[in-house]
């Protein structure tokens, strides 16, 4: 990755310095890296996983269900294998998506800088939509 710098770890915005950036095509490599590890995958194609936690204070144990939602709402639609959102104020939102065509062929598609969460679900299914009639 040529073209990146992170500011810190978790990659969202520093209010004391603006000095995280990234590409299109840095994101892309950082994807197919990820999506090498299937466990990875199993994590980014998963709509909702559920857990029980226990909290333990002195003597007393109290027990409960933590339900994490996948935020990617394509997830479930015919081709869309996994992928992971984002948004930042810098950054707009953005997403990362794996499909994978008739073909069969995996394919990933960056969107970055898009005005709303929505949009960059409809520009990744604009993209997708492209390449499958291109293909035909």
């Amino acid at each position: 990755m040529k073209n990146t710098c992170y500011a810190n770890p978790h990659g969202l915005d520093c209010s004391f310095r603006n000095e995280a950036y990234s590409t299109a095509e840095d994101q892309a490599l950082l994807a197919r890296t990820v999506l090498q590890h299937p466990e990875c995958l199993k994590v980014m194609s998963t709509q909702q996983h559920t857990a029980e936690l226990k909290t333990i204070s002195g003597k007393d144990v109290e027990m409960r269900k933590k339900i994490w939602k996948n935020t990617h709402l394509l997830l479930g639609e015919p081709c869309f294998l996994g992928g992971k959102t984002g948004q930042t104020q810098n950054a707009g939102n953005c997403l990362a998506t794996l499909f994978e065509s008739k073909e069969p062929k995996r394919y990933i598609v960056i969107v970055l800088g898009c005005i709303s969460k929505d949009a960059r679900f409809t520009e990744t299914r604009l993209l997708v939509e492209t390449h499958v009639a291109i293909q035909k």
